[in-house]
């Protein structure tokens, strides 16, 4: 890269910098080919994106400078929380395995969510090690301790048993303390059935999958029909399950993948169809393009197409272009020029 290219690059880099929110999210470092160099959170995009930038004394070094003289662009999301930033900044990682992010590339030295899917009365807990086949499991994540505060506030909400063992239960064969501060179903004393644990286990699991609505009308559905079957005590309970989960998001606290962005899915085809139920479409979509449009002071402006076919990332049907006859216009000029650019330029898709 010449000198002046370079200082071209870093200038667009700081720029993007100061213009990013004071604002918790994930950023992403991407080389001039799209690839990701490393991906971060922060507490305040802002404020750690500047920090690459410093002059002096103060100035990155080592690996950092190496990503730094690498880079073609910075990506940014915002998140409603840091533990929304944690969960989407793992799930990055573990898509993309930067070569910066080093210190995440042995998945066994991190901790994870585990769902023990094998046990006749699942547990979720916090866990290390190698997998166990047949359980589910969330991560890795970088920040244990964030990982046991996660677990402790939602552990609240979702009452599967706490308990450590294979077995649910005590010697004494009498509920625990959980039970009794409904943060437990009470499996060890028959007080709950093994289809409604399995429910509420079914329940977790969407909504550490972003799922949140999809949860909320299967709790309102469950209320109601408590509610038609006379088992008010049930129905009261789902209903403090709904308010509580609904104060969650409006706080931010767990709002674990925005909704509105179609979060990852461990099934392609099932977030095809969320998205279909999303946009009210007859079919779920095919082929789902990503447009962008970046410049420099109204210059050298490049757009970006990344592709998805079926849910799945399609890389054969990455695309950047130079738009040179554009210039200093709105960008939804330039995103109509490179549409119609990648259109003439693209065989007959899927």
């Amino acid at each position: 890269m010449s000198e002046e290219r370079h200082d071209k690059t870093i200038a667009a880099l700081r720029e993007t910098a100061r213009r990013a929110p004071p604002a918790p999210g994930v950023y992403r470092w991407l080389d001039d080919d799209g690839g990701v160099l490393y991906v971060g959170k922060a507490k305040d995009l802002r404020k750690r994106l500047a920090s690459y930038f410093r002059g002096g004394a103060a100035a990155p070094g080592g690996h950092i400078a190496e990503m730094v003289s690498r880079a073609g662009t910075i990506e940014y999301v915002v998140t409603a929380s840091e533990t929304e930033a944690l969960l989407l900044e793992d799930n990055f990682i573990k898509e993309a395995r930067p070569p910066f992010n080093l210190r995440l590339r042995d998945d066994k030295s991190y901790p994870f969510i585990e769902i023990t899917l094998i046990d006749e009365w699942p547990r979720v807990r916090f866990f290390r090690g190698r997998h166990v086949p047949g359980n589910l499991y969330f991560g890795p994540f970088s920040n244990a301790r964030k990982v046991r505060e996660t677990l402790e506030l939602i552990g609240r909400i979702f009452p599967y048993r706490k308990c450590k063992a294979e077995r649910p239960g005590r010697p004494s064969g009498s509920p625990c303390l959980q039970y009794f501060i409904d943060r437990s179903l009470g499996p060890c004393d028959d007080r709950v059935s093994r289809d409604d644990y399995l429910a509420q286990i079914a329940h977790f699991q969407r909504f550490l999958e972003g799922k949140r609505q999809r949860v909320l009308r299967a709790l309102d559905e469950e209320m109601r029909r408590a509610s038609q079957a006379l088992e008010y005590e049930r129905a009261a309970r789902l209903r403090d399950q709904i308010h509580a989960l609904e104060s969650l998001a409006k706080r931010g606290e767990t709002d674990f993948f925005p909704e509105a962005t179609a979060p990852p899915t461990v099934n392609p085809k099932e977030g095809m169809e969320e998205l279909q139920e999303l946009l009210k479409l007859p079919h779920p979509p095919r082929t789902i393009d990503g447009v962008d449009v970046s410049n420099l002071s109204g210059e050298d402006a490049v757009g970006s197409v990344v592709t998805f076919v079926d849910g799945r990332p399609f890389k054969s049907g990455y695309r950047r272009f130079r738009i040179r006859s554009v210039i200093l216009v709105g960008l939804h000029v330039r995103l109509h020029k490179l549409r119609c650019h990648q259109l003439h330029r693209m065989p007959k898709r899927l």
